[in-house]
């Protein structure tokens, strides 16, 4: 039995360099679809972030000039006692709170489905 390839010209166009010459192309359509909203993300959400970062490895109390002190800041927060009470107030909250917000959420939209009176004006607040 014998197995014939494909002809050379048809191999080379499929996978060819149109193919990468159309996705250069294409390069400058994707940048202005993402722009929009790539631009805020990065001004409003990353460079805060690593703001905040290089700030917490400084002592600085916005009126004195920035003072390097690395991870000691770090170091302190684990040191201090309350850190673990705080961490455990955060631990209650979330296991009181989120049951009551799933569960009370899926009551009100299993009720909002039923054929109530006044379920329209309900549904539109």
């Amino acid at each position: 039995m014998t197995v014939l390839a494909a002809p050379a010209a048809t191999r080379t166009r499929a996978t060819g360099s149109t193919g990468r010459r159309r996705r250069r192309h294409d390069w400058p359509v994707i940048v202005a679809f993402l722009a929009p909203s790539a631009i805020p993300l990065i001004l409003f959400v990353y460079v805060p972030m690593v703001r905040a970062g290089w700030i917490s490895l400084h002592k600085w109390n916005l009126i004195s000039p920035m003072q390097w002190v690395g991870l000691k800041n770090y170091t302190d927060l684990i040191a201090d006692p309350t850190t673990a009470a705080v961490f455990l107030h955060t631990v209650e909250y979330v296991i009181g709170y989120l049951p009551l917000v799933l569960v009370g959420g899926l009551g009100l939209a299993l009720a909002l489905n039923q054929r109530l009176k006044g379920r329209n004006l309900l549904r539109g607040v």
